[in-house]
């Protein structure tokens, strides 16, 4: 009998490390029943003056290799009355574990003084994450919002990995603390990105976070300059339109994303 990949969540809002770790495992190890392959945490801003001591403890009840997270302002995990439960503001630790068969799991870290040039050939993209293209990975990615070369990097994956799907977002502290800390297979990362690449027997979908739902009328945007637009306009124009007339591009206005992924 051939065996099937499996997805578990806890969550526990203990107020203590040592006694939200323990309940977060247990529940976890108890849904899941077999051995995972992959760990995912998040840890609340409440904890953020014990984040140093979050992966020694979670090393001591958890055997599992490949483990990524980070801190977050906000926490979403199941209960233990197997309710989703989504956190802000006060102690929680959200604990996933997966068993991945026919899955070949990679973890990677990476700081913004590693990136290559973005005119670099993609063959020192994939050195730099040591992933090879021809396994077809897919990607969740785990940044520090401070830390510089995010998007050089998003951009040189697209490069590297052109039909790889890349989800993911951005690490936090909330209003507690400005420091946010990554985790990768238990050792803290203070800046860069932290990334996972599964490949083989898995399909990886990505969504758009609730908090990206469009508001309003689409816009044009008129006049960009770099990243920024100088002028908008309320009045969408169809492609076709003198180009001294023609909008460079049309979009609908959003409210900011938050979180833009969660377990």
């Amino acid at each position: 009998m051939m065996d099937k990949m499996k997805w578990v969540s806890a969550l526990s809002t203990r107020p203590s490390l040592e006694g939200a770790i323990a309940e977060a495992v247990e529940q976890a190890q108890s849904r899941l029943q077999d051995t995972a392959d992959l760990a995912i945490v998040f840890i609340s801003s409440a904890f953020t003056s014990e984040f140093s001591r979050l992966m020694p403890l979670l090393q001591e009840k958890l055997a599992v290799s490949t483990l990524i997270g980070c801190s977050g302002g906000g926490v979403i995990g199941v209960d233990k009355a197997a309710q989703v439960q989504e956190v802000e503001g006060a102690a929680a630790l959200s604990l996933t574990l997966a068993k991945l068969p026919d899955v070949k799991v990679q973890v990677f870290q990476v700081s913004g003084e590693d990136l290559p040039d973005l005119d670099s050939p993609p063959d020192r993209w994939v050195d730099l994450v040591g992933v090879d293209p021809q396994d077809n990975p897919q990607f969740i990615l785990l940044a520090d919002p401070v830390s510089a070369g995010v998007n050089s990097l998003l951009q040189g994956l697209d490069y590297a990995y052109p039909n790889a799907v890349k989800i993911g977002g951005l690490a936090s502290a909330g209003t507690i603390s400005p420091h946010s800390t990554l985790f990768c297979n238990y050792q803290v990362v203070r800046e860069g990105v932290v990334g996972l690449a599964l490949s083989g027997n898995v399909v990886l979908e990505a969504i758009v976070a609730q908090g990206c739902r469009p508001i309003g009328q689409p816009i044009a945007l008129w006049k960009p300059s770099a990243t920024f637009s100088c002028s908008l306009k309320n009045k969408w124009m169809p492609i076709g339109f003198p180009p001294s007339r023609a909008p460079v591009h049309a979009a609908p206005r959003s409210t900011f994303c938050k979180r833009c992924f969660k377990i």
